[in-house]
């Protein structure tokens, strides 16, 4: 009997335990239009947001929401808030933010605009994988670590700025982006994970940043379409197979007065027999003795003195300086041949001041649509003939973004993911247009 009574106590208590606790967690979420959040914390008032209607197509996540008479801060976006939310087409994400969830937007595969706030100091893994329509996105100076996949797979992204403040880039945190033409890596990013960028096939470019120490095992792998690295002095390590399969490659340029440290078939499939490697003059020796030249061929280890310039001039100038002679923005290289010892090589950053307000509208050699704009611009020339250079400055003349017309292509789509609203300028050829971004 006195069993019994001892069963019957601990049942009522654990169905007590079990309907107040399902209270207390139904008290700390609740629903406001098409999101429901999540209470982080009662004594500053603030809160994530834990889902969202599956059918919703533009969301404007809101930086405060009052629910029973209480104002709460929203400060992230939860694990999985919209994950597979297929017919999500755009998100805003307001300032105050701090975390953008695990698998937060994963297979979103309509969305094609994101706005993240400079209050983001993480991107969780998954974040935006298989985000498949995703074309471009600017990561924030607030971000300090991209997690692992964060943006894997997102086959239609050819854009993405890095922001100065991120150290990490996680393992696989772009993998699969097989549209990403071109990156920049800050420097302050001191690692580039595993399978970062692998199988980023339309990469032709990729500057990493001077704080780099190490390049890790398949971080470039399968990057067909890389025909040029730059390594800045302070790597020490190249990881097992990180440039493998980048079957463009012509040109390596290495600061590292120590040779960096190679790992297995770190250049497999790269032609290392007409792929030139420059490095720093009083370092050849160094080089030609170490694992490099295993992969690359003596006679084309060559050392120089290296220079970087940044200028300015105004349209219709000339920059003459040290050899040049350039009138349009763009990054120009000249290699200057010195008597007993290494060439020096120049790079040349060149921007081209326009003025707005000479800025023409000639229809007949370019069409420029839809004006005003959002994400997206397209051009149109009535011939398809030479290769053409098209700039777009910013009001205040600078270079903000720079493509070019192929030789016999008649459309050209300018990307203006993360550009401020405001008037801008696009120049093509000798033609010019404003442009309205909203």
């Amino acid at each position: 009997m006195r069993n019994t009574k001892e069963t019957m106590k601990r049942t009522v208590i654990f169905l007590f335990a079990v309907v107040f606790g399902g209270m207390l967690a139904a008290q700390t979420r609740f629903t406001v239009g098409d999101l429901t959040y999540e209470v982080l914390s009662e004594e500053d008032n603030s809160v994530e947001v834990r889902n969202c209607i599956y059918y919703a197509i533009s969301v404007n996540i809101p930086p405060t929401v009052t629910n029973d008479g209480t104002t709460y801060s929203v400060k992230a976006i939860g694990d999985s808030a919209f994950y597979n939310h297929f017919s999500l087409d755009t998100v805003t994400i307001p300032e105050g933010v701090t975390n953008i969830g695990y698998k937060a937007f994963s297979g979103c595969s309509a969305l094609t605009s994101v706005t993240i706030p400079e209050s983001v100091t993480a991107i969780e893994g998954f974040a935006f994988y298989y985000c498949s329509s995703l074309t471009c996105i600017t990561i924030p100076d607030g971000v300090i670590t991209v997690g692992y996949k964060a943006f894997g797979n997102c086959s239609s992204l050819t854009s993405v700025t890095v922001g100065d403040n991120v150290r990490t880039i996680g393992d696989n945190a772009f993998e699969g982006c097989v549209g990403l033409t071109s990156v920049t890596i800050p420097d302050g990013v001191t690692a580039i994970g595993e399978f970062a960028f692998s199988d980023c096939r339309s990469l032709a470019s990729v500057t990493i940043g001077k704080g780099v120490m190490a390049v890790e095992r398949f971080a470039f792998f399968y990057c067909s379409g890389l025909t040029s690295v730059v390594l800045p002095e302070g790597v020490t390590d190249i990881g097992e197979r990180a440039f493998s399969g980048c079957f463009g490659l012509t040109s390596v340029v290495s600061f590292a007065h120590v040779p960096p440290e190679l790992g297995n078939d770190c250049f497999t499939g790269v032609n290392t027999k007409d792929c030139s490697l420059i490095v720093p003059c009083d370092d050849q020796t160094a080089y030609q003795t170490s694992d490099w030249s295993e992969w690359f061929e003596t006679d084309n280890m060559t050392g120089s003195y290296y220079a970087e310039i940044s200028a300015t001039i105004s349209d219709g100038e000339t920059y003459t300086e040290y050899g040049f002679s350039e009138s349009q923005s763009g990054t120009y290289t000249r290699t200057v041949a010195n008597t007993g010892e290494c060439d020096s090589t120049i790079v040349l950053h060149l921007s081209v001041n326009v003025s707005l307000s000479a800025v023409g509208t000639n229809e007949s050699d370019i069409m420029l649509y839809p004006n005003p704009a959002k994400d997206f611009v397209r051009l149109e020339r009535g011939e398809a003939t030479d290769r053409m250079q098209v700039v777009l400055f910013d009001i205040n003349g600078r270079m903000v973004r720079e493509y070019v017309f192929p030789q016999g292509q008649r459309n050209l789509e300018i990307n203006l993911c993360g550009l401020p609203a405001g008037l801008y300028s696009v120049k093509a050829g000798n033609t010019s247009r404003k442009l309205i971004v909203e």
